[in-house]
């Protein structure tokens, strides 16, 4: 039978001291390894994103500046993103001619 460290890559990773230090308590605290409990996370983050839909692709366009700041500072007192200001804008546009 083949060696699994053969079917294994090493990456470097770079974690906040405290970061790392949780992780080795908590990999002490269920006698895993440390590479082992990264695995585990890793499997259940990833796993945790196939039930999260892909991002929609929003087409990149160039607005005036004073459209920009109009925009942005309606965003700003609706208290929403830029973006989901204009995709709501939109959305309401395109309702509208729906109609």
């Amino acid at each position: 039978m083949e060696d699994e460290r053969v079917k294994m890559v090493l990456r470097d990773l770079y974690l906040p001291r405290e970061l790392d230090a949780q992780l080795l308590r908590s990999a002490e605290e269920r006698h895993m390894s440390w590479g082992n409990l990264v695995m585990e996370f890793i499997k259940q983050g990833l796993g945790e994103l196939s039930n999260i839909p892909p991002p929609t692709r929003i087409a990149p366009v160039q607005l005036p500046c004073q459209l920009y700041d109009g925009i942005a500072e309606r965003a700003r007192r609706r208290k929403v993103s830029f973006d989901e200001f204009v995709v709501n804008l939109l959305q309401a546009e395109l309702k509208g001619k729906k109609r």
